[in-house]
């Protein structure tokens, strides 16, 4: 594991039809083999569960893609945090003229 990126490379021995991962499940996470996109839920606990298709052998990569409301949210928050220190530079410029 790296981060919110995985990686796991395993033969399908029993008749599950699933893997349960070792990570939270959350909205937003991906699964992917060599053959394409892996059907990805809830499991027990919550854990990630993976669906697995028969017969499966081979690489599967497991990441988490962030919404995109997510990044107008980070946007939003970086352009408040500017216009606060903004606002505060320019009133204590204004103070500091007012002194003399």
């Amino acid at each position: 594991k790296r981060g919110i990126k995985s990686n796991y490379f395993f033969i399908k021995l029993l008749d599950m039809g699933y893997i349960d991962l070792p990570l939270l499940h959350y909205q937003g996470y991906r699964a992917q083999s060599d053959a394409g996109q892996l059907t990805v839920s809830a499991g027990e606990n919550n854990r990630l569960r993976v669906a697995v298709p028969e017969g499966f052998k081979g690489n599967m990569h497991v990441f988490f893609a962030e919404p995109w409301y997510w990044r107008v949210a980070e946007i939003f928050s970086l352009l408040f945090w500017f216009l606060l220190i903004g606002y505060l530079l320019l009133h204590m410029r204004n103070k500091r003229t007012e002194r003399v």
